[in-house]
């Protein structure tokens, strides 16, 4: 019996989302999750899903996000995520995400 190779995408491995003009803003807010006390599984969903955000809107700054933009994001997750993934994108006191 052999063994066959699995490929699994990860998109954290596309780090194109680092260089997005919002990355900073994001990882001040993940890094602010993280000392409130959010489990390592909740923020790497969070990252996920802002990580798609950042790669499909590159130079936007944070605040600049519309409704529009993140109901396109959130169209390209499950039906039954979609919910959690919407939490991900809510409003902090610096804007948007």
């Amino acid at each position: 019996m052999t063994a066959a190779a699995v490929y699994v995408l990860d998109p954290l491995e596309d780090s194109r989302h680092k260089e997005a003009r919002s990355a900073r803003d994001v990882a001040a807010w993940l890094a602010w999750l993280e000392l409130g006390g959010a489990a390592p599984r909740t923020l790497d969903a969070y990252e996920r899903t802002l990580a798609a955000l950042l790669r499909g809107y590159s130079a936007h700054e944070t605040r600049d996000f519309t409704d529009g933009e993140l109901g396109h994001l959130l169209l390209k997750f499950p039906e039954k995520s979609r919910r959690i993934r919407k939490a991900h994108c809510r409003v902090s006191s610096s804007g948007r995400v």
